[in-house]
């Protein structure tokens, strides 16, 4: 699973981002299993092409890792490509749009292997299925989350459904934590897997150059992927498919990086941990 943890200062400097207690908040979620955590996949139903099971372990994973929260995700197998990108997928009709308000659709997707590609539609659930703010998103090995947020409704749409598209091509791919609310984007709470304490502290100036970084691995960490360097994107952006020369510590058992050789004075550093979660 994936949890940031970023630095910046005058040297180096130190904060979290992404699933930072001080930026999650609590929202009303109004799918009432957006975390499958019943065994079943309702109220979603999947359409089209494919299998979906409600599983506790993403078996065969590239990167192995258990369900993003809880004790189930959903695991999808796509067998082709549709003639059509929205020929598969999963929907459920059973909301409105309520005029004046706006909303945001989210969910932690990874695929087996390589990269899958992914649309979040919020859509009337009804001929002609417009969207409001859809986005094709391209998912990796490793759990990360997207969302799109609508613009503001200028009328009520009835029904409407937060909905998935992912017949763009044979794979197979796990999707949990779906969140439906009101509102603009807000970062999940802090799971229990994330990644506390970094070492040196938030916001921390005047960091020696032989500084030795640390933090406390989440519950159910097995290993970490330390990213590293001082192009705040590319940090930010980078993964185990794509490292853009900043993964430097990758698969590390222990809950330490050294950064030695790394680090020159009078220059801001970000850095990142990502958890990779042993099977459960």
């Amino acid at each position: 699973m994936r949890t940031r943890i970023v630095w910046l200062t005058v040297f180096l400097l130190i904060g979290f981002i992404g699933f930072s207690p001080s930026h999650a908040q609590d929202v009303e979620n109004l799918l009432p299993n957006g975390g499958f955590e019943s065994g079943l996949i309702g109220p979603f139903g999947h359409y089209g092409a494919g299998t979906t099971e409600v599983v506790t372990d993403c078996v065969g994973a590239a990167v192995p890792e258990g369900p993003i929260e809880g004790d189930y995700c959903l695991h999808i197998v796509i067998p082709e490509a549709g003639a059509n990108n929205w020929d598969s997928g999963m929907t459920d009709g059973g909301y409105t749009f309520e005029a004046g308000k706006i909303y945001t659709f989210s969910a932690f997707v990874k695929c087996k292997e390589g990269t899958l590609q992914i649309r979040l539609k919020p859509e009337r659930g009804a001929d002609p299925w417009e969207g409001y703010g859809d986005q094709v998103f391209t998912m990796t090995e490793e759990w990360q989350e997207f969302y799109v947020t609508t613009p503001v409704f200028t009328e009520s749409v009835t029904p409407a459904s937060p909905t998935f598209h992912y017949a763009f091509a044979a794979g197979d791919f796990w999707i949990d934590a779906v969140r439906f609310y009101e509102g603009e984007y807000v970062p999940p709470k802090v799971f229990p897997e994330l990644a506390t304490e970094p070492s040196p502290e938030d916001e921390a100036s005047d960091v020696p150059q032989d500084v030795i970084t640390s933090w406390k691995p989440g519950e159910f960490a097995d290993k970490h992927n330390v990213y590293l360097g001082d192009n705040f994107d590319d940090v930010n952006n980078a993964d185990i498919t794509n490292p853009l020369d900043v993964l430097v510590g990758p698969g590390l058992d222990a809950n330490t990086f050294d950064p030695d050789g790394l680090l020159e004075f009078e220059k801001t550093y970000y850095w990142r941990v990502d958890l990779l979660l042993a099977g459960r």
